[in-house]
């Protein structure tokens, strides 16, 4: 099931390693504006990012994304948070 939404980036992870060699993924916290494609009840979001140094927070971004699985790897901050975690398709 994937879903497509137009929201806001309003936090970052607090330790943020940079891509280099490998890529590094982490969950970024975004507020919903729109959706646009499925079905999203909730006004926050909480997407695992590809390089998340490069987001700006206050951006607002149209986000393809998936549910994660157990097979994504990825460090979130985020954990003692309750909310279901998406996976950005690039």
């Amino acid at each position: 099931v994937e879903i497509t939404v137009t929201a806001k980036l309003v936090e970052l992870p607090k330790k943020i390693v940079a891509c280099g060699v490998l890529a590094y993924k982490a969950v970024t916290r975004y507020r919903v504006i729109s959706v646009d494609k499925g079905v999203y009840e909730d006004k926050e979001l909480f997407v695992v990012e590809l390089c998340p140094e490069n987001r700006k927070l206050g951006e607002t971004r149209t986000l393809k994304l998936r549910p994660v699985t157990s097979n994504d790897s990825f460090a979130d901050d985020f954990k003692s948070t309750a909310g279901s975690r998406w996976a950005h398709v690039e």
